[in-house]
């Protein structure tokens, strides 16, 4: 028979179980949005990899790609909010004027909002060049320019600070 002692452990840990559970799951439904927004917007040119320790987001809209990595243990959030302000703010593609100028805009605000804490700015622009520092720097987030030739996949490391230099 368990005694008093026994009986208040096992709930604990049922009660710890059970949040952490709960945690999970509201962790991969926000996930899943934040990735399913991105890839509603930009279609078969956005693809989500988690491979080993390692969590990539790529975006193709040509044989050329932006590539952005983090570590599968870093909030996969953070990550995809990154991609985000850098395809919106930095990223040269043509093919992303329309994100740019009329879908993008719908959760940009959002996006810099829940990602200001400890930048300040005047402008989106500001708050996104601020953003993007801190998440890189706090996360590893890693950026490559990928380029398919002849069946091969060639990549070349992006300098952050260089591409955010470049933003006026």
């Amino acid at each position: 028979m368990m005694n008093k002692k026994s009986i208040i452990v096992l709930v604990i840990l049922l009660v710890c179980f059970l949040g952490c559970t709960e945690q999970a799951d509201n962790n991969g439904r926000q996930k899943e949005g934040s990735e399913k927004i991105l890839i509603e917007l930009l279609g078969d040119s956005i693809s989500v990899k988690r491979e080993g320790l390692v969590s990539t987001i790529e975006y193709c809209p040509d044989n050329t790609c932006e590539s952005f990595s983090t570590s599968t243990q870093n909030p996969s959030q953070k990550l995809t909010d990154f991609v985000y302000i850098y395809l919106f703010f930095v990223s040269d593609y043509n093919a992303l004027a329309d994100f740019k100028n009329k879908t993008g805009n719908k959760y940009i605000s959002e996006i810099i909002k829940r990602n200001s804490e400890g930048c300040v700015g005047k402008s989106d622009r500001e708050m996104a060049k601020c953003i993007l520092k801190l998440l890189a720097n706090r996360y590893s987030i890693k950026i490559k320019f990928v380029r398919y030739d002849e069946n091969r996949r060639n990549e070349v490391g992006i300098d952050l600070k260089a591409q955010l230099n470049q933003l006026k």
